[in-house]
């Protein structure tokens, strides 16, 4: 499991003083029409509702296009790349990250820049193009020192190419570092940081330091309710218990797992996850009838509350 996702560039909600008397007054960025639809496309996105996501923030984009409010366009198509990067639209993410870069880039606006060339590099790190991933992290490494920042969705991404290259000792600096970086309360970085060390020692063999990070990635996903998060850590759990051949705890992981995919409609998931079940299931003499039942049903839309309604 290898999980790219990072922070959307928001609008910060917050009231700005003026220079002059003290008063205080509201920023009318904040009043555009297009803001409603972008934070139902966030709220949507953090609960790992895609498709929902992807309509919002679509809207948001046709809004600010019409006013030709930059900023805002820019935001958008970082946005809706992060969507089709996550359902697995890797070229037309990457459309969207380069057309965002552009924006970016006639804006002056440096951490624009950062998040999108970080997220070409990441669909380049998901494509095996590793020398592409990692020009574009050498150039947003200098960005950052030269702003004086350290972000973690490049580091991320750096600890992420190095354990794809087998360059695990330094990978794990980098994401050790990363985690250090990163404020306990941004959640949602902070499991997919965890993420990627999980990865990271399933791949150095040290299946006990897996299960560890990955415990914490579930934690802080059912935290933050990001389903497809808790999903994928899961899944991953048991695959590290199946690697360790400790069937019983693999199959219910992988019961836990699959069923979050199925009421998500991810469908390819649910058959590959399925297929590791009842071959899990036969060493651990588990019966998986009853989880059958529910997927097959909620595969089929047969869903009386759907997560994402």
């Amino acid at each position: 499991m290898t999980r790219f996702i990072y922070p959307l560039l928001l609008i910060i909600l917050l009231l700005v003083f003026s220079c002059g008397g003290g008063s205080v007054k509201k920023n009318p960025a904040l009043s555009h029409p297009a803001m409603k639809h972008l934070q139902k496309g966030l709220a949507w996105y953090q609960r790992g509702c895609f498709h929902q996501s992807l309509e919002a923030f679509t809207k948001a984009h046709e809004l600010f296009a019409v006013s030709d409010r930059l900023p805002g366009v820019a935001m958008s198509l970082n946005n809706i790349g992060n969507v089709y990067r996550y359902i697995g639209d890797s070229q037309s993410a990457l459309l969207f990250f380069q057309e965002a870069y552009e924006i970016y880039s006639h804006l002056d606006n440096q951490e624009g820049v950062i998040q999108a060339l970080s997220n070409q590099a990441a669909i380049h790190i998901q494509e095996d193009r590793f020398d592409e991933a990692d020009a574009l992290i050498q150039t947003t490494e200098k960005m950052a020192e030269s702003s004086g920042k350290v972000l973690v969705h490049v580091l991320n991404n750096k600890g992420i190419l190095l354990t794809r290259q087998h360059r695990y000792d330094e990978a794990e600096t980098i994401l050790l570092q990363a985690l250090e970086t990163t404020a306990p309360e941004n959640v949602h970085t902070y499991a997919t940081v965890c993420s990627s060390l999980g990865n990271l020692m399933v791949e150095k063999a040290e299946y006990d330091r897996a299960l560890v990070f990955y415990e914490k990635a579930l934690f802080l996903d059912r935290q933050s309710e990001f389903y497809p998060g808790i999903a994928d850590n899961l899944n991953a759990l048991g695959s590290v218990f199946l690697m360790q051949e400790k069937y019983d705890q693999a199959a219910v992981y992988f019961q836990r797992s699959i069923k979050i995919y199925a009421l998500l409609g991810n469908s390819e998931q649910v058959s590959r996850t399925m297929n590791t079940l009842e071959e899990t299931a036969t060493h651990a003499n588990t019966n998986v009838t009853l989880t059958r039942h529910f997927v097959e049903k909620w595969s089929k839309g047969e869903i009386h509350e759907h997560p994402c309604q």
